[in-house]
């Protein structure tokens, strides 16, 4: 008998993560970086030294890896939406913006697939429409 090639160790087809629903499609999202920037503006006295600033914050932006469960999972379609908790005590839970995408999957024989994302909170998550 041969020895075999794929051995799965329980019933989930992908790990197990931070679970997220996205068009009805639940993925994994994995090595999460969330950039909440900030821009800056300086205000300088007559010798030139910085005496008073302004900061604001930008709209953050999110990468990551998602991971498919199967061959036919379909990577989410830019525009769709998601929600996500990274930090519930200063944050809460966030709406997400999938943004277009260099794909890049992993679809080796074996291979958990996985696919990088690029999203951008919502700043009004009730009012996100796709215009065809």
């Amino acid at each position: 008998m041969a020895a075999p090639t794929i051995v799965l160790d329980g019933s989930a087809p992908y790990g197990t993560g931070s679970p997220i629903s996205i068009s009805g499609v639940t993925y994994i999202l994995e090595n999460i970086n969330i950039d909440r920037g900030n821009s800056e503006a300086n205000s300088r006295d007559g010798s030139g030294r910085p005496n008073r600033a302004r900061y604001t914050a930008d709209v953050p932006t999110m990468t990551a890896d998602l991971q498919l469960a199967t061959s036919s999972t379909a990577y989410p379609a830019f525009g769709a939406t998601f929600t996500y908790t990274a930090d519930n005590a200063a944050y809460g839970s966030e709406t997400w913006i999938v943004l277009p995408q260099n794909f890049v999957a992993t679809n080796g024989e074996g291979d958990i697939r996985i696919a990088p994302l690029r999203a951008k909170k919502a700043i009004n998550p009730t009012g996100v429409t796709t215009v065809a």
